[in-house]
């Protein structure tokens, strides 16, 4: 898999989003009820936020969100994580942030 080698660079760089990540499990996983969610990883296939629902006290949920087409190389990742959060952000009417 030609992104798993930057998983954790980049799975750290989107720690410090969570508002987009909570956009992401709310809009592509249609858990609405989601309290806050963390990005875990990253494949050429897709991305896994662990999230909380209402009420609980910790995350331990998991989504597989899976992008429209993979990816092959390292310079397409921000640009399709921007795409895919503009559209979750624009969905679940929120303000736009910068990812």
């Amino acid at each position: 898999d030609p992104i798993a080698p930057h998983s954790a660079p980049i799975s750290a760089y989107m720690s410090v989003h969570s508002a987009t990540n909570l956009a992401y499990v709310r809009y592509y996983g249609r858990k609405h009820d989601a309290e806050s969610a963390t990005f875990k990883s990253i494949t050429s296939r897709g991305f896994t936020v662990s999230y909380k629902l209402r009420g609980e006290t910790e995350e331990h949920h998991e989504l597989f969100i899976e992008f429209k087409t993979p990816l092959s190389k390292r310079e397409e990742i921000r640009p399709v994580l921007e795409e895919m959060a503009k559209e979750a952000e624009t969905a679940l009417g929120l303000v736009r942030r910068k990812v």
